[in-house]
């Protein structure tokens, strides 16, 4: 049977990603009670995947927004604006066997 593993979080940090932007992101590490939050973006996610058996040619990348009430949040699908994690939209990286 095929397997599939699914990782639905902010991006992890790019070597492009300026400074202030993940600086902006660490602030659930420190106000958020997320410690753990700087660690896990700085880890390669597509090699365990890869080191755990998952061919890199089926490697997925994507991203998913949530339904929500335009009077409270702004719809992120909507929006291509960066907000620094705050958008009810994450990035999906996984694969499937």
């Amino acid at each position: 049977p095929d397997g599939i593993v699914l990782h639905v979080e902010q991006p992890q940090y790019a070597a492009d990603m300026p400074l202030f932007e993940q600086a902006m992101r660490d602030w659930d590490a420190f106000y958020n009670n997320e410690p753990f939050w700087s660690t896990m973006h700085g880890l390669d996610i597509d090699g365990f995947l890869i080191e755990a058996g998952f061919r890199s040619d089926r490697l997925i990348h994507g991203g998913v927004t949530a339904v929500v009430d335009k009077d409270v949040f702004p719809d992120a699908a909507d929006d291509e604006g960066e907000d620094y994690g705050r958008k009810a939209a994450w990035h999906v990286i996984g694969a499937r066997k």
